[in-house]
């Protein structure tokens, strides 16, 4: 009986079926790999769809929006710029209309007698300036 398990298991050596075995646990290893790659691709592919999407539906939008708000940003300071060199331009225009009503101020008060002309009072809010 020994004898016929040995002669058997000579057999499947000797005709190669472990051999066979081999190749095809290793061709059963080189296809998982096989998948595992094309999975990997898919997932890939799958990310880069997604990334895509993302990029239109999210970031495109937000960066026409980060765009328009930098071109308002920029009006805002061009008109804040004018505004400023407005009040300067009044600011001057004032106190060189402060410094022409002091002269003619001081004019009246030596060349004409109160008692002959009623000189008005000047506006409340520049009487501290004159």
């Amino acid at each position: 009986m020994i004898g016929e398990v040995v002669l058997a298991v000579i057999a499947l050596l000797g005709g190669g079926t472990i051999v066979q075995l081999l190749n095809i646990r290793h061709s059963r290893r080189l296809a998982d790999r096989g998948q595992d790659v094309t999975e990997d691709d898919a997932l890939v592919k799958r990310w880069e769809a997604l990334v895509r999407t993302q990029t239109e539906a999210l970031i495109q939008p937000l960066q026409a929006q980060i765009d328009g708000l930098k071109s308002e940003l920029d009006q805002v300071k061009r008109d804040l710029t004018t505004a400023r060199n407005e009040a300067s331009e009044e600011r001057s225009r004032y106190w060189r209309a402060v410094g022409y009503i002091r002269v003619l101020r001081t004019l009246i008060d030596r060349n004409i007698d109160p008692a002959d002309v009623t000189i008005p009072a000047p506006p409340v809010d520049i009487a501290n300036d004159i």
